[in-house]
């Protein structure tokens, strides 16, 4: 009898632990297969509709007032903590502070999502990055071995629950074509555009269409990718002037801060769109030589000062154009901070579904147009910053209604002008 006993009990843990091997495998199966959440990946790329013009959704209007002026500065991991105005006492932000208080400042802003990519598109279409394909950061198309073996690694841990990352492999290379974007909104009512910095939106080196220039800007400066997604190139316009930038950055911040004041003073006579994305403050940390080691947050510290100092750069050219009453400047974050940055008490951070690594600082400043506030608490989230401008700029339409499906066609799937 007690043998009988063994042999059952014996059979049913055997029996429990290949039904639980079994189901391991089928969930590493899964985790390891391309996981389109059941939709056609050509949905995002509708090529019939790339070439549909912008101006079969939206129609330029007269309009008496002066169209004003957009500035969109955006930090690369910035944390919600890592201001001055926001409770930072090791990195001083005296530009970010100052225009704080002559302006808005919303403490209950998000980020479209808690990475790069993903933030970016939401930022510029106005979207949901989830219809537009695009659900983790964007690599670079030459990338190595180790790095995608790092990062599927990641996906698994993920997906199993062992770690809180979201996002995973995007259905996309880049921004799809057939997404509108505020530049390509803004060329209607004839502004001029430029995005300087960061684009991580789709590596143009190998891939051109997702070139910023296919995308509505005019003039561009900047990177293909992160800083640290090596090969990092260095471009202008539609040439590549650096292959690999390496570890030596410590110029870039001054170049395209001196980039964008350079476009500013060259269009302050007609209505212009600046996207500047900084690299900072993204690791590797490589602040130049005028502020390595002049903040006590360390390396991270020291290129959050440059960043504001850059920042205070774009709002004096501003002033000294004498067109401060005529531009809207917005700073704000892509997500939350990796370790080396604060996220002011909330939880998680950048890639993590807790407020940290979703809630970014955000700064509004439009002098005379806007009232001085000392904040404004109602929630926020970076693909509104897309409506918004318009608002103010307004070059004409209305909104159509669309089917709010994931699967949408239609190149036609959001006009934003209100």
């Amino acid at each position: 009898m007690k043998c009988k006993r063994l042999f059952y009990s014996s059979c049913i843990v055997v029996a429990v632990v290949l039904f639980a091997a079994v189901l391991l495998l089928r969930k590493l199966l899964l985790v390891f297969s391309p996981d389109v959440y059941g939709l056609d990946p050509a949905v995002f790329n509708a090529a019939d509709k790339a070439n549909t013009p912008v101006t079969s959704v939206v129609q330029r209007q007269s309009r008496r007032s002066k169209l004003p002026n957009i500035i969109i500065i955006l930090a690369d991991d910035l944390g919600y903590g890592d201001i001055g105005v926001q409770g930072s006492t090791a990195i001083k932000t005296p530009h970010i502070d100052s225009l704080a208080t002559e302006g808005v400042r919303f403490t209950s802003f998000y980020a479209s999502a808690p990475v790069c990519s993903p933030s970016r598109a939401g930022l510029l279409t106005g979207r949901y990055p989830l219809r537009s394909g695009i659900i983790g950061p964007f690599q670079p198309a030459q990338d190595t071995l180790m790095r995608r073996a790092t990062r599927q690694a990641g996906m698994v841990m993920a997906q199993m629950g062992m770690v809180d990352m979201a996002g995973g492999a995007s259905m996309v290379m880049g921004l799809p074509p057939c997404e509108i974007t505020i530049p390509e909104l803004l060329k209607v009512a004839d502004y001029r555009t430029a995005a300087i910095g960061k684009w991580h939106l789709g590596d143009f080196t190998v891939l051109p269409e997702y070139h910023p220039f296919n995308h509505g800007f005019d003039h561009f400066v900047g990177f293909n990718v992160s800083n640290d997604d090596w090969p990092v190139a260095f471009w202008r316009g539609d040439k590549e002037v650096v292959a690999d930038i390496g570890i030596e950055q410590e110029a870039y911040t001054r170049l395209f801060t001196e980039e964008a004041v350079s476009f500013i003073e060259h269009s302050s006579d007609e209505p212009f769109f600046l996207y500047l994305a900084h690299k900072d403050p993204h690791q590797p940390f490589y602040p130049s030589e005028s502020f390595a080691g002049k903040s006590e947050g360390g390396p991270y510290g020291d290129a959050v000062t440059e960043f504001d100092w850059s920042v205070g750069e774009i709002v004096a050219c501003i002033n000294r154009l004498g067109i401060a009453e005529d531009t809207l400047v917005i700073v704000t974050s892509d997500n939350g901070p990796w370790y080396e940055g604060s996220p002011g008490g909330l939880r998680g951070r950048k890639g993590q579904s807790y407020e940290g690594g979703y809630r970014v600082p955000c700064i509004a400043w439009w002098p005379v147009r806007w009232p001085v506030s000392p904040c404004a608490s109602r929630p926020c989230v970076t693909a509104g910053t897309c409506p918004a401008p318009f608002r103010g700029a307004r070059p004409g339409a209305t909104e159509r209604e669309v089917p709010s499906t994931i699967s949408r066609r239609s190149r036609h799937s959001r006009c934003c002008l209100r």
